[in-house]
């Protein structure tokens, strides 16, 4: 499908290669995890002939190429048991180590020490072949997917390239980077290192910032539309990262409508938008996504909104914003909330949670004002049978997280603990948990009725 551009506006930016030695003008470090092996993971590499019984084997994977894998090996060069401290790259990717220009010494990091050695790799991506640099580092390193200790390796903080393009009649600085770590340039997406990323210095300070202000924000990740300074952009890198072009947009919006929205994070394969609500819709770029996060803004008269923020991890909701009829989605208020209870490590103290879910089951958090006037805070009433209060937990009670709570030794019997917490101008329901104390001690807990 052709990008909707307007004539006359396209940039083709010669890119330059930069960070070849380590040096970096932003705050992003990528890495490629090397998991180790027994043998050589190619099946037709020229070796050079080992020091030791248990050399280590690394297969890393860069490029779109025929040939994607770079083999590593890790050699002890005093003997078997004398330390690793050699490391042979095939950084030209043919299939041939050669010990002479393919040899490097490195000391293998520690918790407290790291070493790293800065090597070059011969990248294919796009059809053309370039060098692409890294920092290699190898430790001991275990945990309960790899629980016997081994030597693995990572290379990080790669190399990227940068040029010059214009935005709104503008010159700025501009830097692709291989965020993901897998030797292109040009990957769209919307999770962080799950993407690769353009930096743009739009004050030209000489720097990249990376701020929750949108309006201030120099760093994007690739994706098919990239909103600057009020105007829509298509940038897009070649695969190999040599080359960028910059064409001004004209995206197609849609609406999409939730009660009571404040904020949400939309992603498609190509797209990430985060999407400002007024009156409870918001523009949206056409297309097909799902929703990552929402934030709900509770109007409180005379306070601050209540904010209920959710993170969707599994089972997503689904929006298609489509041309001319809005994407209602049917999610939040009805509100249900209630608590959770467990007894204390020392037989006296009760940890407790309140918990606020949505229609589907989704889980909020809570947050009061950002500054100052706020509705009250979350806290917890106890009453007993006769539904007199008889205490009350105020401190420390947070929504989605355990706090710790000290039985006081009058209470004996059973009692119901309620959630206390205020969503104005919503809808929901407060469910209390009954509990049983003998002198101050937890001695059973009933289902919720």
């Amino acid at each position: 499908m052709p990008l909707p551009v307007l004539a006359d506006s396209v940039q083709t930016i010669p890119m330059k290669l930069a960070g070849h030695e380590g040096e970096k003008a932003h705050g992003f470090s990528n890495n490629q995890w090397l998991l180790p092996h027994d043998t050589c993971q190619e099946a037709d590499v020229n070796l050079p002939r080992f020091a030791s019984e248990k050399p280590v084997f690394y297969a890393a994977k860069y490029g779109d190429g025929e040939d994607q894998v770079f083999t590593f090996v890790v050699d002890e060069s005093g003997g078997t048991g004398t330390g690793y401290d050699v490391v042979y790259i095939d950084g030209n990717n043919d299939n041939r180590i050669d010990p002479e220009t393919e040899q490097f010494k490195i000391k293998l990091s520690t918790r407290t020490t790291h070493s790293s050695k800065r090597i070059r790799l011969m990248v294919t991506a796009g059809g053309n072949t370039s060098p692409y640099f890294a920092d290699f580092s190898a430790f001991l390193y275990h945990d309960r997917n790899h629980p016997v200790e081994n030597v693995h390796a990572g290379l990080r903080d790669s190399s990227y390239y940068e040029g010059v393009a214009e935005f709104g009649g503008k010159r700025h600085k501009i830097a692709v980077l291989d965020l993901n770590s897998n030797g292109r340039f040009n990957d769209f997406g919307a999770e962080l290192y799950g993407n690769d990323r353009m930096l743009i210095d739009r004050n030209n300070d000489g720097t990249y910032s990376h701020l929750d202000d949108l309006r201030k924000n120099e760093s994007f990740p690739s994706m098919r539309f990239t909103k600057i300074d009020d105007r829509w952009y298509s940038i897009a890198a070649t695969a190999d990262g040599a080359q960028l072009t910059v064409e001004e947009a004209q995206p197609a919006f849609g609406i999409v409508q939730i009660p009571f929205a404040r904020r949400a994070k939309l992603r498609s394969p190509t797209q990430l938008q985060v999407l400002d609500f007024v009156d409870s819709k918001a523009e949206a770029i056409l297309g097909k996504y799902e929703l990552l996060e929402l934030e709900f803004g509770l109007p409180a008269p005379g306070a601050e909104d209540v904010r209920l923020v959710t993170w969707f991890r599994d089972q997503r909701p689904q929006v298609n914003v489509i041309r001319g009829t809005p994407a209602n989605l049917e999610i939040g208020p009805p509100f249900q909330v209630g608590i959770e209870i467990a007894p204390g490590s020392n037989g006296q103290t009760l940890e407790t949670a309140i918990h606020i879910t949505g229609r589907n089951n989704e889980h909020y958090h809570y947050r009061g004002a950002e500054s100052g006037h706020s509705v009250a805070a979350p806290a917890l009433l106890v009453v007993d049978e006769q539904q007199r209060p008889v205490a009350s937990i105020h401190e420390h009670v947070e929504v989605g997280r355990s706090s710790s709570w000290w039985i006081p030794q009058s209470l004996d019997g059973k009692f119901r603990i309620w959630p206390i917490i205020h969503l104005p101008g919503v809808e929901y329901k407060a469910t209390g948990l009954e509990v049983e104390f003998r002198r101050g001690k937890l001695v059973e807990r009933d289902a919720e009725r």
